[in-house]
This record gives structure tokens, C-alpha cells and sequence, in this order.
């Protein structure tokens, strides 16, 4: 009787077991291809040079045409890029390259993912995303097709899910937590809070940079984070913080909780940057970001 009922049991949990890989737990899945031609081998050449010069700097791997074949919790859907999506990719390439110079040499050794995933139409759990970073896979995925005509959001967006990988880094890693109460007072009366008139002076809902930042504490940190390395949403937030107390206390906790992770992006850093934003309008480039001026 005993092994028939441990016999049964086994055959349960099995199923269970199947039940949960088929319903929670898949593959990336690429959509239909659309009938476009590949990259060619001049349009290839282009893209391949940017992304050497980038593993060669920080050992950063992105994949755009040959993706992992992972597995995680969710449902992504995506397409590569094709041949006429050329001159797109390597805008947003040449973008984020000036994105990732912005880091020290020695950020992504910490940061420890293995690379970006750059396609376009991405959906993750049946929704239209610019990003997401996946903790299961170590892989950050973006879309260079879905803000094309908006390059200040693909700058914010790339260090908004950089900020999530250091979150989920920084809690392996046991660091010391730092006083949380300003993302959860603020959480708890974000409804409640009336909208200001959108304008430069004040932001639309107190303590916020953006109305995102709202649906959660993780996405509010990740929003505010974001907003130190774009120059216009950079000097929007220098400005609000003169009369958010709030948002001064969350951009002491964000540069307390990055140099923690990455001592390197101390108040020097930060400075640095700031400084680096106004003078070259962005574009931070490599020597910049490196000889120890940030």
C-alpha cells in the first residue's frame, strides 16, 4: 500500500513537473519572419566592428542575429534584425556604445551578465517592451526598432535595466541595505499625491521623476537611476531635487547604493559625469569615462 502511494505520488509530481515547464517556463521564441533578407556582408562588417571594439574594452558580448537558446520563467517574443533594418541597428548601436563608455572598465566584470540581447518587435509576457533584464539568463534584452524616433528614451531605457541587473547583483552579494523608508513612504502616497502642471520646474507627481517610477519601488529606483546619464532628464532632475526634498533623498541613496556595488562610481564619478553631460551634450567617450576624470 505504502509503495503504491509513493508510486502515485512520484507519477503526480512528474506531471506537475511538465505542467510547470510547459505553462511558466520557455524558450525564447522568435516570431515569424517577415520575408526580409539578412544582413549582408558589408552591413554585418559594420555591426561586428562596433561590437569587437566593445568586448575588446569591457568583454561585452551582444547577440543580434544568433541568439542564446536559453530557457527562463516568461513568455519573449522577438524578431532579428533583417537587411533593411541595417541603418537602424547601427544608429542604435553607435548609441549604446555611448551609453555603455559612460561606465568605468571595471563595472561589467562586477556586474557579471552575460550580455545584451538587441532585437526588435520584443514582447515579454504578451506586452510590447523597449527592455527587460532577465535574472534566469543573466541576458539584458533591448529593442532598437520600438523608440527609433526617440533616442533620449533607448539612452534612458539601456541603464534603467543596467540598474536592475546591479539591484539583483548587489542582493547576491549580501551588501549592507541602505534606509529604505523614502521609496516606501513615497510608494504608499504615490495615489495619493496630486499631478503637478507639466513643466521644467516641477515634476508631475511629487518625489517621482516619471509617472513609471510609480508602479513600484524597484522600477522608481531604476527610473531615477536612468535619469543621472541622459543630459536633458539629467538637468531636469539637478533642478527638481532643489525643491523635491524627497527626490534628494532618493539621489543620496542611488550614488550611496551604485559605489557600494561599484566603489569605482563614487562622488567622483558622479561629478564627472554630471560635468562630462553638459560639455560634450552625452556623449561621454571612452577617454573620457576612463582616465580617471570619472
Amino acid at each position: 500500500m505504502i509503495e503504491m502511494f509513493v508510486f502515485f505520488k512520484r507519477r503526480v509530481s512528474i506531471i506537475v513537473f511538465l505542467f510547470w515547464l510547459i505553462t511558466d517556463c520557455c524558450w525564447a521564441v522568435p516570431l515569424p519572419e517577415s520575408g526580409e533578407k539578412k544582413l549582408d556582408l558589408q552591413q554585418s562588417e559594420q555591426i561586428e566592428a562596433i561590437l569587437a571594439e566593445l568586448k575588446q574594452n569591457d568583454g561585452i558580448e551582444v547577440f543580434y542575429q544568433k541568439i542564446p537558446d536559453f530557457v527562463w520563467r516568461g513568455k519573449t517574443l522577438y524578431q532579428t534584425a533583417g537587411q533593411t533594418d541595417a541603418a537602424t541597428l547601427l544608429k542604435f548601436l553607435n548609441l549604446y556604445k555611448e551609453e555603455i563608455e559612460k561606465y568605468p572598465s571595471s563595472f561589467f566584470a562586477k556586474l557579471k551578465i552575460k550580455g545584451f540581447v538587441v532585437v526588435k518587435k520584443l514582447f515579454y509576457k504578451k506586452r510590447p517592451v523597449e527592455g527587460f533584464f532577465d535574472d534566469y539568463t543573466q541576458l539584458i534584452f533591448l529593442d532598437f526598432l520600438r523608440s527609433n524616433d526617440n533616442p533620449i528614451a533607448q539612452r534612458h531605457n539601456i541603464h534603467h535595466e543596467i540598474f536592475h541587473a546591479i539591484s539583483v547583483r548587489a542582493r547576491e552579494a549580501g551588501l549592507s541595505a541602505l534606509d529604505e523608508s523614502v521609496w516606501t513612504t513615497d510608494q504608499n502616497n504615490a495615489r495619493n499625491r496630486s499631478q503637478q502642471p507639466m513643466n521644467f520646474f516641477d515634476p508631475p507627481h511629487r518625489g517621482f521623476m516619471t509617472d513609471y517610477a510609480m508602479s513600484s519601488r524597484e522600477e522608481d529606483k531604476a527610473e531615477m537611476y536612468a535619469c543621472f546619464f541622459v543630459p536633458s532628464q539629467n538637468k531636469i532632475m539637478q533642478r527638481w531635487i532643489q525643491k523635491d526634498d524627497s527626490l534628494r533623498k532618493k539621489e543620496i541613496y542611488i550614488k550611496s547604493f551604485v559605489s557600494g556595488f561599484c566603489p569605482e562610481m563614487g562622488e567622483s564619478y558622479w561629478r564627472g559625469l554630471s560635468q562630462s553631460l553638459n560639455l560634450h551634450h552625452g556623449h561621454v567617450r571612452g577617454s573620457m569615462a576612463r582616465d580617471g576624470t570619472l
